[in-house]
């Protein structure tokens, strides 16, 4: 789901079917909430955090 989210970001719009069906497959509940949140992060804001740029 992520690397579909990366992908849509940078302009490439069928991505979003990637993205549907990734979102749709994650079963847990800690997935799911974690799921929730990607689509309000720029796509790499994950990386960033983990490597202390902000």
């Amino acid at each position: 789901m992520l690397q579909g989210l990366e992908y849509r970001a940078q302009g490439y719009e069928a991505a979003q079917r990637w993205v549907d069906n990734s979102r749709a497959r994650i079963v847990t509940e800690t997935g799911q909430r974690l799921a929730d949140q990607l689509p309000a992060q720029a796509p790499l804001d994950w990386l960033r955090a983990a490597l202390g740029e902000r």
